[in-house]
């Protein structure tokens, strides 16, 4: 199985400054950060392999994990379809038509991580109405 875990340690204490309000901080950055995990996966869902369709359909994201401070989530693709997710991700010398590519993981959560903190940030003080 091809997956990606995407991890926040800490952001709970600059966002419990921005949310006043501490108890409310980690639920609220675990549900943006689901909503960045759902956008990432429609990301990756574009650029996917496409034949018969099954590796497209085999994307998961995986409930936010809230373990103290650290709030962790795992976006990926496989299932029964694991081997073939894997060799279409890693092998860069497939043609893929349509805009399709490897590394359809990869390349769209190395996008989203590209200002993660500050979008966090500004979805939870959206979500809260601060």
């Amino acid at each position: 199985m091809k997956t990606i875990e995407v991890s926040v340690t800490g952001a709970h204490n600059v966002l419990a400054a921005i949310l006043k309000d501490t108890k409310t901080a980690i639920p609220v950055i675990a549900r943006a950060m689901n909503e960045f995990s759902e956008e990432t996966m429609v990301e990756c869902k574009k650029i996917v392999p496409h034949d018969d369709g099954v590796l497209e359909n085999s994307g998961f994201v995986k409930p936010v994990v809230i373990d103290g401070n650290d709030i962790h989530q795992t976006i990926g693709f496989g299932g029964q379809a694991k081997a073939y997710a894997e060799e279409q991700h890693e092998n860069l010398t497939y043609k893929h038509p349509n805009g399709r590519s490897a590394k359809y993981l990869e390349r769209p959560v190395a996008r989203s991580r590209k200002g993660y903190a500050k979008r966090l940030a500004l979805r939870a003080k959206e979500m809260r109405g601060a």
